[in-house]
Parts: structure tokens; C-alpha cells; sequence
């Protein structure tokens, strides 16, 4: 990890989300509490045992990309499209010949393209070889780092990364460490996923990380709660502008916040398991804390990693509850997986989206579906069970995954 010489600022950010297409109707749903779980359209629940999803229903994500270039593109590319042009245009970064290759692409996923050769595979078995599809690339992990280059022209550095759940968070780490690096002058991040099919969902079934509970969708995703019972699936895709000074006192913008560092670990249970302790939890906030020189008592909000399976949950509520529970009365928690379910490699970065949003206008948004606390990691104090409004100058924002890499992301407000 490279020091923090460089002032690593956030300058714009963009969404497509079950609660939202567009940062202005993320806020408003962040705001109001509003869950975007629901019964599962994209594909036949009839005999199929999980049935809600947090699924993107409003295509307008489309109207952004022209239908010549859309033929060409997943599902997932063209969320991760429509969120980069959210996101540029809310920085105001004017892509040239003078900084067109001091810009870099990092996109989070853990299926990529997986989806589409899933559903072409069906094809390919109806129809054969005359049917095959000429553009490999459209199966592959870095598929939507491609189209963003070509669409947007930029000549810099371009790949994804892969490391589950986490992904979204180590693409924000390794932008963090470029631009400290002075190679790079501005990076975007993306993160976008599509696992809502069911190849992709039954081994999650089969592993009982799923809830497979269906009656009222929207009171499934519980984190922290004593009925927690598996997460809920979801897709969509966020993308965050990151700059160096030099490059943010280049133009005019409305910026987020500071990304002041960033702490990682990985614990050596198993591939496919939650750890047994919550040491590497604790070891990777408190890297963070201390690689952005802030004490836990600084720390105003938590945005945990919290997917609602039982024992992840209370694994990081320990965790918490070690570092912050005799040195912050006023720390308050959450978990935006709450209300939009679980999306893999978005999901932590659209869950830092939530919070810069929380840092930049000073709420809260609500832990849905908290009523009672499961005493094995009772953190019941620094629960936002409602919208609470609260002026917040420090943010950590957790995100853990299957196979136990953690990260932890320390972001302070823009004044």
C-alpha cells in the first residue's frame, strides 16, 4: 500500500440499482427506507426454490447506449455504461488528448460476462455452430473494462478484478494506491453484476448462503437480525470517480469525499466459508484505521458488510463491537444490503455509493427488517433501526466475502 502523499478525492459517482437508476433516485430511496426486493422476473420460478431477487426492472438504462453498440453487450455492460456516464458527468472530467492516458479503469465483478455464455450456451444447444456467437469477448470477466475504453476513449490502464464478494472494494484499493503512485491522475471505478440466473443461483442454494424465504420479499434481507437466514441475490453496477488533486483542481465539481486509506486481510478457513473467528474482520478495520491516521472514536458511521446470513453477520458485529464498543458512544451501523439485497461484485461499490451519499448529505439510512438482536452479535446500540439525520465527517465502510478476503475503506467528508 502506498502512503497517502496524494489527497485521493471522490468527484462523482453514478448507479443503476433496484432502488434506482441514477443518484437522485438512490438518494431518495436511501432516504425513505424504500427495499427493492421482489419476486424474481428474469426467469420461471415455477418449481425453482428461491424466488425474490433484487432485480433491475426499469430499462432505462438502455436510453444512454446507442442500439448499435448495445447489440453487443451484456446485461451487465450495459449497467456498468450507463453508471460511467452518470458518474463522469457528475465529476465533470473532460476525457482529452492531454490526460487521456492518465486516466485508469478498474471494473469489480465475479461473474463478468458468465451470465450471457450461460444463456448462449442454451442457444448454441438448439441451434449449433451456424448460431455461434463471433464475439468471444462477450463471455469474458473484463469485458465491460473494454467497452468503457472504446466508448468513453480513454487509453489508459484498463482490467477487473475478481476476488469475490470484496472485488468492488480491492478496485477502490488499487485506484487508492495508483494515483499515490503518480502514474495514474484519475481513476474509474465500476463495479457490475448479473447473477440472477439459474445456473449462477442454485450452487448459492445448495451452499445454504440463500434465504429461501418468499412470502414478502421485501422483509427477507435482514442483517443483524435474530431471523437472519441467508442473503438475498441482486444485480446492478456503481461507478466512482477517484482524482489526484493535481487533476480535481483541473475543473469545477461538487465533490463526495476523501478516500483517506484502506486496510485488507485474508483468513485461511476455507475457499467457501466464513471464518471461524472475526480476527481477520478486526485485523482489516483496523489497518484502515490506522493506514488513515483515525482513531475509532473519529469514526462517526459503519457500513458494514452485513449480507444476513447468520454467521458472517455476527462475525463482524463481534468484530465492531471489539474495536469501537468502550471508545464511540455515538457510532451508528448499517447495512445498505438491507434494502437492495446482495450483488456480488457491485455490491461494495454500490454500497460506498450509499455512503458518500449518507457523508454528503448527513442521514442515516435504515437497517430494514432490525426488530430483534441476535444475541451471538448483539450490536443492537449502533443499529440505525430509521432514517436518522446525523452529521458525518468519518465513514469505514466494510466489505468481506467467501473465502474470507476482507477490506476496509476509510472515507472522510469534502470540505
Amino acid at each position: 500500500m502506498y502512503k497517502n502523499k496524494n489527497e485521493v478525492i471522490i468527484t462523482g459517482a453514478g448507479v443503476v440499482s433496484p432502488v434506482g437508476i441514477g443518484i437522485k433516485s438512490f438518494l431518495k430511496s436511501l432516504k425513505s427506507g424504500e427495499s427493492g426486493i421482489s419476486e424474481v422476473s428474469l426467469f420461471d420460478i415455477t418449481d425453482f426454490p428461491i424466488k425474490v431477487s433484487g432485480e433491475i426492472k426499469n430499462e432505462s438504462y438502455n436510453e444512454m447506449i446507442p442500439l448499435k453498440q448495445r447489440r453487443n453487450m451484456d446485461r451487465s455492460t450495459k449497467f456498468a455504461i450507463c453508471s460511467v456516464f452518470e458518474a463522469l458527468n457528475e465529476a465533470n472530467l473532460n476525457i482529452n488528448s492531454n490526460n487521456e492516458r492518465r486516466i485508469a479503469i478498474i471494473v469489480s465483478t465475479v461473474l463478468g460476462g458468465i451470465p450471457e455464455a450461460l444463456h448462449y450456451y442454451d442457444r448454441f444447444k438448439t441451434y449449433g455452430i451456424k448460431r455461434a456467437n463471433p464475439y468471444f469477448t462477450i463471455f469474458t470477466t473484463d469485458i465491460a473494462a473494454s467497452h468503457i475504453a472504446v466508448n468513453f476513449e480513454i487509453k489508459g490502464p484498463a482490467f477487473s478484478v475478481s476476488c469475490g464478494c470484496s472485488s468492488g472494494a480491492a478496485a477502490l484499493s488499487i485506484a487508492f494506491d495508483l494515483i499515490n503512485s503518480e502514474s495514474i491522475d484519475a481513476v474509474i471505478v465500476c463495479g457490475t453484476e448479473t447473477p440472477i440466473n439459474k445456473a449462477v443461483i442454485a450452487p448459492l442454494y445448495m451452499s445454504k448462503v440463500l434465504s429461501t424465504d418468499f412470502e414478502e420479499p421485501q422483509l427477507i434481507s435482514r442483517p443483524f437480525d435474530i431471523k437472519h437466514n441467508g442473503f438475498v441475490i441482486s444485480e446492478g453496477a456503481g461507478t466512482i470517480i477517484l482524482e489526484s488533486k493535481r487533476s480535481f483542481l483541473t475543473h469545477s465539481c461538487n465533490p463526495y469525499a476523501y478516500l483517506l486509506g484502506y486496510g485488507c486481510s485474508t483468513d485461511t478457513f476455507s475457499v467457501n466459508y466464513s471464518s471461524k473467528t472475526p480476527q481477520e474482520m478486526i485485523n482489516s478495520m483496523n489497518m484502515a484505521l490506522k493506514n488513515s491516521k483515525v482513531k475509532p472514536h473519529e469514526v462517526d458511521y459503519i457500513n458494514a458488510y452485513a449480507n444476513s446470513c447468520s454467521h458472517s453477520d455476527n462475525l463482524e458485529a463481534n468484530a465492531i463491537s471489539s474495536i469501537f464498543d468502550n471508545k464511540n458512544c455515538h457510532l451508528l451501523v448499517n447495512s445498505t444490503k438491507s434494502l437492495i439485497g446482495h450483488s456480488l461484485g457491485a455490491s461494495s461499490i454500490i454500497e460506498t455509493i450509499a455512503t458518500l451519499l449518507e457523508l454528503k448529505h448527513d442521514f442515516i439510512h435504515p437497517n430494514l427488517n432490525y426488530n430483534n438482536p441476535d444475541p451471538n452479535g448483539n450490536i443492537n446500540k449502533f443499529i440505525a433501526k430509521n432514517t436518522i439525520q446525523k452529521n458525518i465527517n468519518i465513514a469505514l465502510k466494510n466489505s468481506f466475502s467467501f473465502g474470507n478476503r476482507n477490506y476496509s475503506l476509510v472515507f472522510k467528508k469534502f470540505n
